[in-house]
């Protein structure tokens, strides 16, 4: 078995490798590891600025936002709040892809009962949009597992389109149009009608209307298919920033449970990858084209 000390070593910074063994002996001792794990995340909100300006490759409180929401800490979910309201760069440095991925399963995983931290977070223009699609996602939840009731969410939604959200604030009307689908709320329908009178949903994310509509009179819109982080490794084991023997498109390994689904999904070709990378830094967009991260795909090749 390892000390704390060489998991806290292994877990510390990036390295380009994932570092299962430690995560593993994390999630063994947990009762140890939790309390360091929850500092990481303190120490990442207190040096957010400078962590960010350094470009750090301090990496610890990404494993343990993952291995926290697999543990079901309570304590971190407004460490995990504070972490995500922030302005977009900052998000981006902190939070990564994990924002739009699978941090709404991990505010759901360590949720402390306050609702009001996430509906601050949805309710704040200053903040990264993405933080704000990502609360949006966990309030459906909580409205799924039968954590507010339909009367609740029901009442929040017609304020933040009649009162709160008077500005076109596109994204986050668009979560708001997902939330209503994803959940049936057939009584929201005409409120899915004012946001496209706006045309205040997302260009060519949805549909038209009418086809929202039609998908969700016919249960057919989609639903909220998981809603916990259970397995760390599982979840963070293939990102393609600790590949190093593949080309697969960063993404591709975990949506490929997804095909069978939906015939319709696509992934971008993989690119050959080429070396003259010396000058791209690691949160820049991958000269591959890919669309993600330089660190979360080409970096190791």
């Amino acid at each position: 078995m390892m000390s704390i000390t060489e998991i806290e070593k292994g877990l510390m910074n990036f390295t380009g490798t994932f570092p299962k063994k430690e995560v593993e002996q994390a999630i063994k001792q947990q009762e140890e590891m939790t309390p360091i794990l929850l500092n990481s995340l303190d120490y990442a909100n207190e040096n957010a600025d400078s962590l960010r300006a350094e470009d750090s490759d301090y990496w610890m409180h990404t494993y343990a936002m993952y291995l926290l929401a697999q543990f079901r800490e309570k304590s971190a979910f407004p460490k995990l709040i504070e972490m995500m309201a922030r302005e977009d760069e900052t998000v981006d440095f902190l939070i990564g892809d994990t924002i739009t991925e699978d941090y709404h399963k991990i505010l759901f995983s360590t949720f402390d009962g306050n609702v009001d931290l996430l509906k601050k977070v949805i309710e704040d223009s200053t903040i990264c949009e993405f933080s704000r699609d990502s609360a949006m996602r966990t309030y459906a939840m909580l409205y799924e597992k039968n954590m507010i009731s339909k009367e609740e969410i029901i009442d929040y939604i017609q304020y933040l389109v009649d009162d709160k959200l008077t500005e076109d604030y596109t994204y986050v009307m668009t979560s708001i149009v997902n939330c209503i689908g994803k959940t049936r709320l057939l009584e929201l329908i005409p409120y899915i009608k004012r946001i496209f009178e706006r045309e205040a949903v997302w260009e060519g994310s949805l549909g038209t209307y009418e086809e929202v509509v039609r998908d969700i009179s016919n249960n057919t819109y989609g639903k909220i298919e998981k809603f916990y982080i259970d397995d760390t490794v599982k979840e963070m084991e293939w990102w393609h920033c600790f590949d190093e023997n593949t080309l697969v498109p960063f993404g591709q390994h975990k949506k490929e449970a997804s095909i069978q689904k939906d015939d319709a999904y696509t992934f971008p070709k993989a690119e050959p990858v080429r070396k003259e990378y010396k000058n791209v830094g690691r949160n820049d967009s991958c000269p591959c084209g890919s669309g993600k991260k330089f660190k979360k795909c080409c970096m190791n090749k």
